[in-house]
């Protein structure tokens, strides 16, 4: 039988994911769209001066490109990580936000008591962000850098089979504007993941700093699921995704993949790199959807598992 999600929940619940993803749609994504795009027609730029008088592709060529490509991805990772640092402090501040709202109303719904949380103090507030900057900024750094050297050495690959085929200077060039195209779509990966990680891990934070104030105040991973149902949303949802839905750990704890989906069945095998891992907040892979909520008993009967001694215990 379909459970009854409380309305005031559902509503909360919806409001939270719709934020995230306005953020990551309208914000993340576009802006880092835009930078790249920049940054790509002036790295084309410069790649068609290097034979700009010569039909032919030599080795020298081969080598000047190779060398205005590696300068071009090191300067558009600065760029999208300038852009990226951006979105992730409107991110976490956003997340600060809608926590405390979403707190507020649950709390007054179904306790009929006014709260004060720690997270609506400036300080307390701008001490999250703010830490946040920090933890985000390394986090471009690694991805951006790993990203920049994989996009070298697809073009290196594609500049010596170009150069192997006898190709002309046109033809190496289309190879790698083909690359640069096909890698926009990594590149929106990336800012999608990490927008996502600056708004859920700014939630973990502040429902930590508000559990002293609300004893039994945890956090709940929630997924691309009905409350209703338990069914997915849509056909992007994964087992792994089933697996971890609803599950509630105490604040600063961490999240664990299960070894078996809600009716007791095991995690597919393409999953199971997945098993035993452990997360202090979404996402836990790329493009990820789910989200970190605050949860309490309190608050209608909203359902909340925990993974312990191998199996699911309802709380």
């Amino acid at each position: 039988m379909a459970a009854r999600i409380p309305a005031p929940y559902r509503r909360a619940l919806e409001a939270h994911r719709d934020k995230l993803d306005r953020l990551i749609d309208r914000r993340s994504v576009a802006g880092l769209r835009r930078v790249y795009r920049d940054a790509q027609a002036s790295l084309v730029a410069k790649l068609s001066r290097v034979g700009r008088h010569a039909d032919t592709f030599t080795a020298h060529q081969h080598r000047m490109m190779l060398l205005q490509a590696r300068q071009g991805m090191k300067l558009m990772g600065k760029r999208m990580a300038g852009e990226m640092g951006q979105v992730s402090i409107e991110a976490a501040t956003e997340g600060l936000h809608s926590l405390a709202r979403e707190v507020s109303s649950l709390e007054r719904e179904f306790t009929g008591a006014d709260v004060v949380l720690p997270i609506e103090e400036v300080s307390r507030f701008q001490g999250i962000v703010g830490g946040q900057r920090e933890s985000m900024l390394r986090l471009h750094e690694e991805s951006l850098a790993s990203y920049g050297a994989a996009s070298v050495r697809k073009m290196e690959n594609e500049l010596t089979a170009s150069l192997m085929t006898g190709e002309t200077l046109g033809g190496a060039m289309d190879r790698l504007v083909n690359v640069l195209d096909g890698n926009v779509y990594k590149a929106e990966e990336i800012a999608r993941t990490e927008c996502s990680f600056a708004f859920n891990a700014a939630s973990a934070a502040g429902i930590a700093e508000c559990a002293d104030e609300l004893p039994g105040l945890m956090m709940r991973w929630t997924e691309y699921v009905d409350e209703g149902t338990g069914e997915p949303l849509d056909k992007r949802v994964a087992d792994d995704s089933l697996s971890m839905h609803g599950q509630v750990v105490t604040p600063g704890g961490v999240f664990v993949m299960p070894r078996t989906l809600p009716d007791g069945t095991e995690l597919s095998k393409r999953s199971h790199h997945l098993l035993g891992r452990t997360w202090k907040c979404p996402p836990n892979r790329p493009n990820d959807r789910s989200v970190v909520v605050p949860w309490r008993k309190e608050w209608g009967d909203l359902p909340g598992w925990q993974w312990k001694h191998g199996r699911r215990v309802e709380l």
